[in-house]
């Protein structure tokens, strides 16, 4: 069994660790899992970073465009960060 395939979460599992994530986020990762559909990429990392904001900086990465910073307009700092990171990972 290869090291990807020993991290690959059960879809309970999944499903959990994405709770707290916007609708349609584990829907586009199961997609993406199953199919390797890439147009999923983006939803799922949008709604994984959603996940870690307060309410206000939600509006700003709904309203915001491509050039919007996780640090700076977000204020997304290093721990949420490698958080976002590791569970996009997963």
């Amino acid at each position: 069994m290869s090291a990807t395939e020993q991290s690959t979460l059960s879809l309970d599992d999944l499903k959990e660790t994405l709770k707290r994530c916007p609708k349609g986020t584990y829907e586009a990762t199961v997609a993406f899992r199953n199919n390797k559909d890439s147009e999923q990429v983006p939803v799922i990392v949008m709604g994984i970073i959603e996940r870690h904001l307060e309410p206000e900086q939600k509006d700003v990465l709904r309203t915001g465009g491509d050039e919007i910073r996780l640090y700076e307009d977000l204020g997304v700092d290093s721990l949420t960060m490698l958080e976002i990171v590791m569970m996009t990972e997963q």
